[in-house]
This record gives structure tokens, sequence and C-alpha cells, in this order.
């Protein structure tokens, strides 16, 4: 019987922030002069700030490689701040879900319905309610929305919120890549429907997931209140 293929999930992302100075949310392109390709950068539309960070193997990673994104923003522009509130402009919080086997070649994915249905239940719904009011009134507030990516798919539900603070998105991305595991682990009985419904899956994955530790930080997430406060403050 040959031997089945392992797959690795690497996680990345494309946090869009609103840049603030003095009180007053400003259009990033006139700011940055960035590009929409470069690791500090600005969004397509040019409204928001938007970083960048390299990818990694595991959550840990993610927040270490963005924690240095926002150490050298801070560094390089002392004068602006960084925050989620997203009032103004749309904040999404991007989370990219990389397929690789273990040769290293990535895979694009086109996410099934039921793989997004898992991802909304342990990582959209909880996090839905920190959505900034724009984002909702753009229409850009919605369960299971994702795309194809070459490395393999972005999962685009989540707020900018859940990188508010470095906690945060370490529990987040690392439920994201716990479920995409779960899922690619399991994947014939899931969509055949013999695993049981994806509440109970989701339920199951949450249970061998989460630590107390984890618990308290989703009360703590839970209760955050978006303001526009320099989120710097806690990255860098």
């Amino acid at each position: 019987m040959p031997r089945a293929r392992e797959v690795r999930v690497t996680l990345g992302a494309d946090p869009e922030f609103e840049l603030v100075r003095d009180g007053d949310v400003l259009y990033a392109e006139d700011v940055l002069r960035m590009s929409t390709r470069a690791r500090i950068g600005v969004d397509g539309a040019g409204y928001q700030l938007e970083l960048r960070p390299e990818p990694g193997k595991t959550s840990e990673d993610l927040v270490k490689n963005l924690r240095k994104l926002f150490k050298r923003f801070k560094k390089e522009h002392p004068d602006l701040q960084i925050s989620v509130k997203g009032s103004t402009y749309p904040l999404g919080g991007h989370i990219h879900l990389g397929y690789y086997d273990e040769s290293g070649k990535a895979h694009q994915l086109i996410p099934s319905v039921k793989l997004l249905q898992m991802l909304d239940e342990i990582v959209g719904r909880p996090s839905a309610s920190k959505n900034g009011t724009a984002r909702a009134q753009h229409g850009y507030a919605n369960m299971s929305a994702a795309a194809p990516k070459v490395y393999g798919f972005e999962y685009r539900t989540p707020p900018a919120t859940i990188f508010c603070k470095p906690h945060f998105l370490e529990l987040f991305s690392r439920l994201a890549q716990s479920t995409f595991s779960f899922y690619l682990a399991h994947k014939s009985a899931i969509e055949e429907g013999t695993m049981g419904s994806i509440s109970s899956i989701s339920e199951q994955i949450k249970t061998s997931v989460l630590s107390v530790r984890d618990k308290e930080i989703l009360r703590e997430f839970s209760s955050y209140r978006l303001t526009d406060e320099n989120i710097i403050q806690y990255w860098a």
C-alpha cells in the first residue's frame, strides 16, 4: 500500500489597518506612497495600511514575523498610529493557509463549503462581533469568505481585530491552522458526512486544541472594545 502523502499547513496573513495621525484617519497611499506588494504597504484600494509578514510554520512564527513589521513601522513612522477600529475604512484580518506536500510543492486549493463552515464555526463567528462598522457597511463582513491562492487559500472572514494583540493572533491563527489540518486528515469522512455534523466536528477540534489559557484569551477578545487606540503599543 503506498504511503500517504504528507501535507504541511503554513500560516500567513495580510491584515488591514487604519492609519492615524493626531486622531485623524488618513488615506494610507497619500502618506506611505508604497506599493500594494511591499511588506509594509497599502491595500489595493489605497485606503488602508496593509502589513504582509513572511509566512511561518506555526502561529508563533507568524506572530514573530508580524512583530518585526510593527517594529519597523514604528521606527520609520514615529508620528503615525495604527488602529483596528474600522469606522472609516473596512478592515479585514485575512489568514493565509498554505498547503504544501512533503516535496515542498505548493497546491492551490478552492476550499469546500464544509471546510469553510468549519472555519466559520471555529474562527469566523467567534471573531465576527469585532468587525468595524465600515466593514459591514461595505458588505465585507461575510461568513465563508475565501479566495484560492497559489500557496493554498486565503480565509477572508476574520476582522482585523484578531491582529490587535499578539496573543489574539496566535490563538486565532492556530485555530485556523488546526482546523485546516484536521480537515485534510479527515477530508473524505467530512465531505461524505460520516463524521457527523459540522457543529460536532468543530466542537471536537476546539476541545482538542483549546487550553484553559486559550479560553481566557477568547473571553478577553469577546470583551475587547473597538476604539481608536494605537495598537503598536502591543507589538513594539
